[in-house]
């Protein structure tokens, strides 16, 4: 009895955890539209969305963030690895990662393009070029410990 108690704790541990994650749980494509100036991705961000009412550039800037960070991107036969080396890294700061993520994404992100949002069955498909300030990026990932400055 002692046995199935703890495996049923650690089941409801392990799905607070993964109820947390700093991660959104959006489905997206990220792909790079051109060679952007130094210190800067242009990428193209497609997302599905279920209300018309998510369906805003807000969306199309976290998948960027998230992209850029974690999935990594290809732009003209060059591919461009995420700024994180492991998953890892995001589970162990869940908290920075949220918080970026979900308010601080306006810092990195720019968008001058408009957004098109296309009706597709029963959801809405967003898609939207999104500028990326990598090297800010970098810095403050830097300055919070989360990755290791280049050439050290």
């Amino acid at each position: 009895m002692k046995r199935f108690a703890s495996l049923l704790f650690a089941l409801w541990v392990t799905s607070i955890c993964f109820a947390k994650s700093a991660l959104p749980n959006y489905e997206y494509d990220i792909v790079g539209v051109a060679i952007a100036k130094e210190g800067y991705y242009l990428v193209e961000v497609s997302t599905m969305v279920d209300k018309k009412k998510e369906a805003t550039i807000d969306i199309a800037k976290k998948c960027a963030i998230h992209g850029c960070l974690f999935k990594g991107f290809a732009v003209e036969r060059i591919s461009q690895k995420p700024i994180l080396a492991s998953p890892s890294e995001a589970e162990e700061h869940s908290e920075y990662f949220d918080k970026l993520i979900n308010e601080q994404f306006n810092t990195y992100t720019n968008s001058t393009h408009p957004i098109q949002i296309v009706k597709a069955g029963k959801r809405f498909r967003v898609k939207a070029i999104v500028v990326v300030a990598k090297e800010s990026l970098r810095k403050d990932l830097e300055k919070a410990g989360i990755v290791r400055k280049l050439g050290l």
